[in-house]
């Protein structure tokens, strides 16, 4: 039935005069722009209100919203957008796009041991070698993959040292785009082409069995590198005022625990990183040999793999994808940085340097339009103020990745998806919202970034950038009106 009306009707177009066929059309074409200027219209009220509602000063704010039309870019609203302001962790998303095109689909780094000695028997003579080629997400049950390959060598005893080859990667541990004052807090952990865990540890902290005892305090991973300096008190009550510092040893670190804890209060974990990714990766392995039972009788040091050496395990580490969507979910420092030195040291050659990886990326924003003059990159992480993006650049970005097959599909499913997962599992979780959003996050004092995919439910899907430069005590507002504004987007 449906079938043949249209027919019926395409009939009658068709026996039409040529002219009231072109009138006919132009009227269709300026009824679709008024509604969609109508559109863009409320939009744009909703919008302004919105920032007259929280306050916002519109000096402070840069905004994209647009979609792809029939090829053409349409922008459905924009303020300021030609101006540069600080993205904060939105960078991610640059250096996330970078990576997939850079690096391709099929990387995955691998962590090895390697003998330069031939085996006969239980007893090992000689040095034995860890060598890291730069993976971001080796961590602990992947070093028991690794411990587990090497027991079936036979070894039992090794009577020589560890020796800790992360050589893919230069010796800088902190980029030097971060912001110069350094904290010893996770996500402002050292990189190195040998690293474990993220180069962090867990302090885990449990009330002791009275008041006045000694609590109960855990490292994990757990090895000879920490030491723990237990000064927490138990105290009366639930409260927890409990801080974490680190002291850097010689050969390890110290990690000092301050503060009370009640006595009825539930376990609490601190988290905190750790100052040498080469000796502290060196000694996680050995603590994992003495859980097999393979003895060490040298130390943990740093050096290099003899030439002559052969390989007698390896850990194959996760594909790019998966790399970056532990960068992009969790706005993941560390993994950010690790990636950049594996483009750098994949384009230049060993050892990777981050002034390298940073280039490599801005080349890839030229080659995707962006002009040199209207971007800075100086951290790939995102964690610096000299880090400059236009919102228009970024949008366009956006928008161009979704024609990119080789791309976008890794891309897009790497980002946090509203009121799901990842940095925006708390964030607009109606049911009528979540899963409608994918995007990034962005947070620096006094600048609050959002951006990526939406989509509304009466339209096609849209790319938006939302950046807040302004004074710090205003994060809280902005990300509001943020999240009022796609709240907007998605139900219109």
């Amino acid at each position: 039935m449906h079938n043949g009306v249209s027919m019926f009707f395409e009939k009658i177009v068709t026996h039409m005069p040529r002219v009231v066929r072109f009138c006919l059309f132009v009227m269709t074409m300026v009824l679709s722009l008024v509604a969609r200027g109508q559109s863009k219209t409320d939009l744009t009220k909703k919008i302004e209100n919105n920032i007259r509602k929280y306050a916002i000063p519109k000096t402070s704010l840069s905004m994209a919203i647009g979609r792809e039309v029939d090829g053409q870019v349409e922008i459905i609203y924009s303020l300021n957008d030609k101006q540069k302001f600080m993205p904060a962790s939105l960078t991610k998303m640059v250096t996330g796009a970078a990576a997939l095109e850079l690096l391709t689909n099929d990387f995955q780094q691998s962590t090895q041991i390697w003998l330069s000695r031939k085996i006969n028997g239980a007893t090992y003579e000689g040095d034995i070698y860890l060598v890291g080629n730069g993976d971001p997400g080796f961590v602990s049950e992947n070093l028991w993959f690794l411990v587990n390959e090497f027991v079936r060598t036979g070894i039992k005893e090794i009577k020589g040292n560890i020796v800790v080859d992360d050589s893919r990667f230069d010796s800088i541990r902190f980029d030097p785009g971060r912001d110069p004052q350094r904290v010893n807090r996770a996500y402002d952990a050292p990189i190195g082409a040998m690293s474990f865990n993220w180069n962090s540890v867990n302090v885990f902290i449990r009330p002791g069995s009275k008041v006045g005892a000694k609590p109960i305090l855990f490292a994990d991973p757990e090895s000879a590198y920490i030491q723990i300096d237990n000064r927490v008190k138990t105290i009366k009550g639930s409260s927890v005022r409990v801080g974490v510092q680190r002291v850097e040893k010689k050969n390890g670190d110290l990690i000092r625990v301050k503060g009370a804890i009640g006595i009825n209060a539930p376990e609490t974990v601190k988290y905190t990183s750790i100052s040498k990714p080469e000796i502290w990766s060196g000694y996680q392995l050995l603590a994992f040999f003495e859980r097999r039972s393979i003895r060490v009788k040298g130390s943990v040091q740093k050096g290099s793999v003899p030439i002559d050496a052969s390989m007698v395990a390896e850990y194959k580490g996760k594909q790019l994808a998966e790399s970056v969507r532990d960068m992009l979910k969790y706005s993941n420092n560390f993994v950010a940085e690790m990636l950049t030195k594996n483009i750098a040291a994949k384009m230049k050659g060993p050892p990777g340097k981050m002034d390298a990886g940073i280039e490599a990326i801005s080349q890839y924003l030229v080659s995707r339009g962006f002009q040199r003059s209207h971007f800075m990159i100086s951290s790939p992480s995102g964690l610096s103020r000299k880090n400059q993006l236009r919102s228009a650049d970024l949008l366009s970005l956006l928008l161009d990745l979704k024609s990119d097959f080789k791309v976008f599909p890794e891309f897009v499913s790497a980002l946090p998806i509203m009121g799901v997962d990842g940095t925006l599992k708390s964030r607009l979780n109606d049911d009528d919202i979540k899963n409608r959003i994918r995007a990034k996050t962005g947070l620096l004092t006094g600048v609050v970034g959002l951006a990526g995919y939406a989509s509304p439910k009466s339209r096609s899907p849209l790319a938006f950038v939302f950046i807040f430069n302004g004074k710090g005590g205003l994060e809280v507002q902005a990300k509001a009106m943020f999240d009022t504004l796609l709240s907007d987007l998605v139900r219109n």
